[in-house]
C-alpha cells in the first residue's frame, strides 16, 4: 500500500544514515537519553467546527525541554492539550489568546498571545515567526531571541530577525508576542568536558590547523532583505 511504501522509503533513508559509517554531521554523538515532546509550531490550529474564531488557552506548566534551548509550555483549551514554545514571562495559570483576525485598529496584545503581523502595532517584539501562512513558525525560536516588527507595506510586513537581517512576509503570517523563554541560556557555565558529552557534543579534532582567512575579524554589510511573498501558500491543516 501507499503507507507501507512510504515507511519503506523512510527506513531505507534512515538505514543509509545509521549503518553506512558516513559522518553526516561532525561533533554529535553519545549523550544522555532524551525524550522528544511533540511541539506544535502552528499556533493558529482551530478545533473542528470552530474555524475563524479567536480562542483562549490556559498554560498548565512550563518545563525544560532537552531537545531545544528554550523552555516549552503545556497549554490546554477546548478538547485538547499541546506543547508550544514558552515566552519569557509565561507561567502556569496564564491565559493566552490566539486570533487570525486583522482588524482596522492595531491590537494591544499581551506577551504569549499569537496574532497575524497585520494586527500588531509597529515596533512589537515578536517570536516564532511564520514565513508562509499556515505552515507553522520557522524563525526566532531559540532561547532568549526576539524580532521586531519594523513596518507594514501593502499587505506585507517586514520583520527584523535577531541576526539583524530583515525578512518580508505576508501580513497574515502568525507570530507570538514577546521574547522566547530561558534568556540566560547563553550565560550557562559548562564547567567540565564531561558535561558537553552529556549534551551529546563531542570534542573537536586536536589536529593543528593553520589560521587562514577565516580567523580574523570581518566587517560585512548586512545581507539584502529576504522576501517570502511569491512562494506558494500552504493551506492550514
Amino acid at each position: 500500500t501507499q503507507w507501507e511504501l512510504a515507511d519503506f522509503d523512510v527506513f531505507v533513508f534512515l538505514s543509509d544514515l545509521l549503518f553506512t559509517g558516513r559522518i553526516r554531521t561532525r561533533g554529535i554523538g553519545g549523550g544522555h537519553k532524551q525524550k522528544y515532546r511533540w511541539v506544535d509550531f502552528q499556533r493558529l490550529r482551530y478545533e473542528p467546527n470552530k474555524e475563524g474564531q479567536p480562542f483562549e488557552e490556559k498554560v498548565v506548566e512550563v518545563r525544560y525541554d532537552p531537545c531545544r534551548s528554550a523552555d516549552i509550555a503545556l497549554i490546554a483549551g477546548g478538547n485538547r492539550k499541546r506543547w508550544i514554545i514558552a515566552t519569557e514571562k509565561m507561567q502556569a495559570g496564564d491565559i493566552i489568546k490566539t486570533s487570525g483576525v486583522i482588524g482596522r485598529m492595531a491590537v494591544s496584545a499581551n506577551e504569549g498571545d499569537a496574532y497575524p503581523l497585520g494586527a500588531l502595532p509597529v515596533g512589537t517584539l515578536v517570536n516564532n515567526l511564520e514565513v508562509q501562512p499556515g505552515k507553522g513558525s520557522q524563525y526566532i525560536r531559540a532561547a532568549g531571541t526576539s524580532g521586531v516588527l519594523l513596518r507594514k507595506v501593502n499587505g506585507t510586513a517586514i520583520v527584523q530577525l535577531p541576526s539583524k537581517q530583515q525578512v518580508q512576509v505576508l501580513e497574515t503570517c502568525i507570530v507570538t508576542v514577546g521574547r522566547v523563554s530561558n534568556i540566560d541560556h547563553n550565560k550557562r557555565i559548562i564547567g567540565k568536558a564531561g558535561r558537553n558529552r552529556w549534551l551529546g557534543i563531542r570534542p573537536s579534532s586536536g589536529l593543528w590547523k593553520r589560521k587562514g582567512g577565516w580567523a580574523g575579524r570581518k566587517i560585512k554589510p548586512l545581507p539584502p532583505m529576504k522576501s517570502f511573498i511569491n512562494l506558494p501558500l500552504i493551506s492550514t491543516i
